[in-house]
């Protein structure tokens, strides 16, 4: 069932695709979305989705881009207007996400930092499947320097 707008806050990491997979299942669902991308990644994902949308023919209006930084966030999450918040980050911005929203009831779905339950089959190669998992965790690491650099500022 559809929640009519769709908040959709996006990192700077793989911004096209973390932005793009939130975005895409809210409008396949019937959503409107209001999306705030990192603000490093403003165009790539943010700017860019919208105008694919647009060529491809998404009415006007349904899928809104908001750049900003913390202040963008924490309006969208106590907007009354906006029903449910996707939010990919760090565990400390989903916190505040998560409780900035939930004082509004919004629904809220968190994908923080991507560390995933695996499954195994019993016919798999055990090696492979370590070396994949030891691979997938450490992919993207560098964000947890990046957070800790002083240039670095928690959404909301």
């Amino acid at each position: 069932m559809p929640h009519g707008v769709v908040g959709v806050i996006s990192p700077f990491n793989f911004p096209l695709v973390l932005s793009i997979r939130a975005i895409a299942a809210a409008l396949a669902l019937g959503n409107a979305v209001v999306h705030k991308p990192d603000s490093r990644a403003a165009v790539s994902g943010g700017i860019i989705i919208a105008r694919i949308f647009e060529d491809a023919g998404l009415p006007k209006g349904v899928l809104q881009v908001v750049p900003g930084g913390a202040a963008a966030d924490e309006a969208m999450c106590s907007d009354p207007n906006i029903a449910m918040i996707s939010f990919t980050g760090s565990a400390e911005g989903g916190s505040k996400v998560g409780e900035v929203a939930g004082r509004h009831l919004k629904k809220v779905q968190l994908e923080l930092g991507g560390k995933n339950s695996l499954i195994v089959l019993d016919d798999a190669d055990i090696d492979v499947a370590a070396s994949n998992a030891a691979w997938g965790a450490f992919l993207i690491r560098g964000r947890s320097a990046y957070r800790q650099a002083s240039c670095w500022r928690m959404p909301i």
